[in-house]
């Protein structure tokens, strides 16, 4: 008879129950046979499936209205879907918005008479590395498989060609394969902490997952719009040399160095200079010139925001007033 007080490792099936009805496996009847993946470090991947209609990738329920979150490279451009519940059944769903620089969309189920269980989301931020984590997706069209494993790191950048996007990926030894994108990276509290995204196909136990706090930023405006209206200042940026950090009396060389200003726009108007080194942006300090876009990203359009420059060795502080971000803007 087995010892009740073994040590051993956790088991996860108490957690499992509570995931699978809230996780869904999301087939787009569009797309013929193909499962859709990232692969780090390369353009989005196509690997061949079993059979039409087979499933594409995953996804998961977060309210109860039945809105769905997945990748959207998950999904064709014009795509007819559908979803299975983990018990077998599909349901139909369309497309409420999506986001093409956090690889995020929307879907809301359609049908069924019933409000399906939400996962809540948790907070990214206080994800720490060696924590442990559960993926569920379904992978190589294995509906509603999990795997386990740690956070290996944070912060993973330009991992994906061409390096279009707002990427700060959470990495992760929990096996993600194709078919797990846009299915939940959950704490052992069951709260979802990323989407599964993508993968190294040359290694083992290397695959990586969009923070849910990005998630978070976007999910109102994906459910209410359809789209992400992004705030925009009109500066390019490069980063902070340690000749540059020198010239402005700089302790450490951070932040980002304003490298070229949009003619007319927002930082121009706030007195913004070339050669500007932008050290916070609305009360946070930047590491570095990658945390800049995100947080410029994420204001509300329209608002008035602070932030700290270094200029001819002098800090000072700015005002600058954000606008939607044009279509044509890189």
């Amino acid at each position: 008879m087995p010892d009740a007080t073994r040590a051993g490792p956790p088991s996860f099936a108490a957690l499992a129950t509570r995931l699978l009805p809230s996780v869904v496996s999301v087939i787009d009847l569009d797309a013929g046979s193909a499962m859709v993946g990232h692969e780090a470090g390369r353009a989005p991947k196509t690997t061949a499936g079993e059979a039409p209609g087979a499933s594409l990738g995953a996804g998961f329920v977060v309210d109860e209205r039945g809105h769905v979150v997945t990748n959207r490279h998950v999904l064709g451009p014009a795509a007819r879907i559908r979803v299975q519940l983990a018990d077998g059944r599909e349901l139909g769903a369309r497309l409420v918005g999506h986001d093409a620089q956090t690889d995020l969309a929307v879907l809301r189920v359609e049908g069924g008479g019933e409000k399906l269980p939400a996962l809540a989301l948790g907070d990214s931020d206080r994800l720490l590395v060696g924590d442990w984590v559960l993926a569920v997706g379904s992978p190589f069209g294995l509906g509603h498989s999990l795997s386990a494993g740690i956070v290996s790191a944070k912060g993973r950048r330009d991992l994906l060609e061409p390096a279009v996007g707002y990427w700060n990926f959470i990495q992760t030894d929990a096996a993600i394969n194709p078919g797990n994108s846009g299915g939940p990276l959950v704490d052992l509290d069951g709260r979802v902490v990323g989407i599964s995204t993508a993968m190294r196909s040359d290694a083992h136990g290397i695959a990586f997952a969009i923070p849910v706090n990005t998630l978070k930023a976007v999910l109102p405006s994906l459910i209410e719009k359809g789209r992400v209206a992004r705030s925009w200042i009109g500066i390019f940026i490069d980063p902070v040399t340690e000749e540059v950090a020198a010239k402005q009396g700089l302790p450490k060389a951070r932040g980002a160095v304003v490298s070229r200003l949009v003619e007319g726009g927002p930082a121009e108007r706030a007195d913004l200079r070339e050669g500007d080194v932008i050290t916070a942006f609305d009360g946070r300090n930047l590491d570095g010139p990658d945390d800049l876009p995100w947080l410029v990203s994420t204001v509300a359009v329209g608002r008035t925001v602070g932030m700290r420059i270094w200029r001819d060795g002098t800090e000072r502080e700015l005002k600058v007033k954000t606008t939607e971000k044009p279509a044509d803007a890189p």
